[in-house]
This record gives C-alpha cells, sequence and structure tokens, in this order.
C-alpha cells in the first residue's frame, strides 16, 4: 500500500474557476491513469480514512513504544 497525499484543507477547491482546483483535479486524473496502466487500486480517502483504517490494522493495544531519544531537528539519528 502507498499513500500519496496531493493536497491539504487550506485552499478552497469548490470553486470551479480556481487555479488550484484545476491542478488537483488534474492529478487525480493523472494518477488514475497512471494507476489503471499499472494495473493498480486507486482509492481516494480523507486522513481521517487512512488513520482508521491503520488504527483498524495496528491497533492502540498492540503498540509498544519505548521512550525515545529523538531529536525534531533530525540530527539525533546519526549518533555514534
Amino acid at each position: 500500500m502507498q499513500i500519496h497525499a496531493i493536497t491539504h484543507n487550506i485552499f478552497e477547491f469548490s470553486d470551479p474557476k480556481n487555479f488550484r482546483r484545476e491542478t488537483y483535479y488534474g492529478i487525480v486524473e493523472a494518477a488514475k491513469r497512471i494507476a489503471e496502466r499499472e494495473h493498480l487500486a486507486f482509492r481516494g480517502a480523507t486522513l481521517a480514512d487512512i488513520a482508521t483504517l491503520y488504527r483498524e490494522k495496528v491497533p492502540h493495544s498492540s503498540v509498544q513504544v519505548s521512550n525515545p531519544d529523538l531529536d525534531t531537528t533530525g540530527r539525533a539519528f546519526n549518533k555514534s
């Protein structure tokens, strides 16, 4: 499974004359053509849909997370 986010919710997509809507529709149509050509399933979903599906497959109770030493700038990942 692959998830490709192609937009976010800060733009108004309901106006048919808005260039962002036209761009969005073009991206979706191109993705559909690629999926068809490559014999892949194509399914639109919201992030809420994706989160719900993920939680069905990986319930909270099945995930054991230790206290990771994370650096939000990404530098901690290359510690010696």
